[in-house]
């Protein structure tokens, strides 16, 4: 048994086809669990932040934990701690990293030396023309 299709409908169901597979193939990363940002560092090297469900990653492979994302922005922390003499848990330095993806910025700020729990040693890093 043979269908003959006429090239009228020949063509149609190619175009239909082609209609169904560009559609799926456009919409592979509508659900994509990450999204990469690169940045022009301002004073510090250019970077790419890859944000994930739980991360924050940068280029340079510090991992920031995501604490809160949008369809605007996105935010992350990290901390490091210390055992002094007595074995106790002492914080050692606090990253934080805000990525404003209407402005298209992004700050990455280090706080060390804390003392009656305030930093004494702030660092910011700052990035503009983020793009995706």
């Amino acid at each position: 048994l043979y269908i003959y299709f006429t090239p009228k409908e020949l063509m149609i169901k190619k175009l239909f086809l082609a209609i169904i597979v560009l559609g799926l193939l456009l919409s592979g990363n509508a659900y994509a669990n990450k999204l990469s940002i690169q940045c022009t560092g301002e004073n510090t090297p250019n970077a790419t932040f890859t944000i994930t469900n739980y991360n924050i990653i940068v280029s340079d492979g510090f991992v920031f934990e995501l604490e809160g994302a949008s369809e605007s922005s996105a935010s992350g922390q990290k901390s490091f701690y210390k055992r002094n003499m007595f074995g106790l848990k002492k914080l050692d330095s606090s990253w934080d990293i805000f990525i404003n993806l209407k402005n298209r910025t992004a700050t990455i700020t280090t706080y060390r030396e804390w003392e009656g729990g305030v930093a004494k040693d702030v660092y910011h890093r700052y990035y503009s023309g983020c793009r995706w």
